[in-house]
């Protein structure tokens, strides 16, 4: 003959996390506003000398540049941050690449960039 046997009750798991609602679908205008493009012109160490920068590259280029706006990018190089200075927007990244060429032609670094 066996002993008593000694039952406990085990505690039901937990429910499951609720549900997240999925992110309203972005409509073609909210990606291009997100995916607009921009000229990177240079890079600085701090963003005060990428709006000192912007004021010298601006009034050197004024007819490319027209109405565009300075951008600056922070971005990480090693353990400092530095910033890109993208002037922008641009209608297209086709409008990019050709005024980065004009650009190019008068001794100004420039690349598109996404802003």
């Amino acid at each position: 003959m066996r002993g008593p046997v000694i039952v406990e009750a085990i505690p039901p798991p937990p429910p499951p996390p609720p549900k997240k609602e999925a992110p309203p679908e972005k409509t073609k205008d909210q990606s291009k506003q997100k995916k607009a493009s921009g000229l990177l012109l240079a890079s600085y160490t701090t963003k005060a000398a990428a709006a000192e920068g912007w004021a010298e590259i601006k009034k050197q280029h004024t007819a490319v540049l027209g109405s565009l706006q300075p951008h600056y990018k922070p971005f990480k190089s090693g353990n400092e941050t530095h910033y890109h200075l993208v002037a922008g927007p641009v209608a297209s990244r086709n409008a990019a690449v050709t005024l980065c060429g004009k650009l190019k032609n008068n001794n100004q670094f420039c690349q598109p960039m996404t802003l």
